[in-house]
């Protein structure tokens, strides 16, 4: 039996490969100014409006006014999904904790996090920006063993997972510790480069396991709200 698939929402990429199986864990990977973010939010924004179905944004880079101010000036606005996406930013899981105290155990809010929007909310998609911020706030000691556990509570719940990683400029691995690709089920690249004067995006699907895909890079470009690739 096929299984069900979330689209990129990229216009003819799209029609090359035929989505993100649900309940897959993919890092979207890129250097800073990539629109990682933005690609991310455009999958949950685009899902929103075609399926009618619920997804979280989970924003630990920036307040949650901020990132609807940006979306809103490049045309995506919240007000059109009010229904369907929820963005969470620090502010509201300082909340959830029972306690101000220094101590907190990251392990435990975030499995608390994806049960809520999974069992609770019925949420389908949820995006983790970033990794990186985890890293951060979570002074692992032990990353790969964290990030096993954090994977597996994601699959556990059913959910389709988007992890946004940032990458070094010079560097061709997909995540600080190197061991981020090899414990998710795909990894979409976004890279920027210099093009004569101007700066271009590219976008390769690297992985997706269980699904045929292009592995070509192709120019990336967002115009009038929306993504496309600019392919022959």
């Amino acid at each position: 039996m096929e299984h069900k698939s979330i689209k990129l929402y990229v216009d003819d990429l799209d029609e090359k490969f035929r989505g993100i199986p649900e309940g897959h864990i993919v890092i979207i990977a890129g250097n800073s100014g990539s629109m990682k973010s933005t690609l991310a939010f455009n999958i949950l924004y685009q899902h929103a409006l075609e399926k009618k179905e619920k997804s979280v944004y989970i924003t630990l880079e920036q307040p949650r006014g901020n990132l609807v101010f940006h979306l809103n000036n490049i045309g995506l606005s919240l007000e059109k999904v009010k229904d369907f996406v929820t963005i969470v930013d620090l502010g509201y899981i300082r909340q959830m904790l029972e306690s101000e105290t220094d101590e907190v155990n990251w392990k435990n809010v975030f499995e608390t996090l994806i049960r809520n929007f999974a069992e609770n909310e019925k949420c389908k998609i949820i995006v983790v920006d970033s990794l990186d911020a985890i890293y951060a706030m979570a002074d692992l000691k032990n990353p790969r063993s964290f990030l096993f556990y954090f994977f597996q509570k994601m699959r556990d719940a059913g959910v389709t997972s988007l992890i946004i990683t940032e990458m070094d400029p010079d560097s061709k691995k997909f995540g600080k510790y190197g061991v981020e690709d090899f414990l998710a089920d795909g990894v979409l690249h976004i890279s920027v480069e210099r093009v004569g004067r101007a700066v271009g995006r590219y976008i390769s699907i690297v992985k997706m396991r269980g699904v045929k895909h292009p592995t070509d890079y192709y120019p990336l470009v967002f115009e009038n709200g929306k993504f496309k690739i600019v392919s022959k």
